[in-house]
């Protein structure tokens, strides 16, 4: 079986406040053949807020996406995705 890790964040915002807000995802792959993979992913919406000087976080909040519709389209893109790579093969 081979297994993969993907992280990735989105681009960030900082709000007046200096709140810097941006999702992260990270995504397992179990590939067990050639015709079956498994593919969990999680997103996690975080806040930061910097120190004085904006060197190191002094407050920083994770909060899991709980959303299924958010879960529902990203698989939807990945399997559109795989239907458009099979064809090209």
């Amino acid at each position: 079986m081979e297994t993969g890790l993907i992280t990735a964040n989105s681009p960030a915002d900082t709000d007046w406040r200096g709140w810097r807000k941006y999702t992260a995802v990270t995504a397992v792959i179990d590939s067990f053949n050639a015709n079956r993979t498994s593919i969990r992913l999680n997103f996690v919406d975080i806040s930061e807020h910097s120190g004085i000087g904006g060197s190191v976080s002094a407050i920083k909040r994770d909060n899991p996406v709980l959303d299924p519709e958010i879960y529902k389209k990203t698989f939807l893109k990945i399997r559109e995705t795989i239907f458009i790579r099979e064809g090209i093969k």
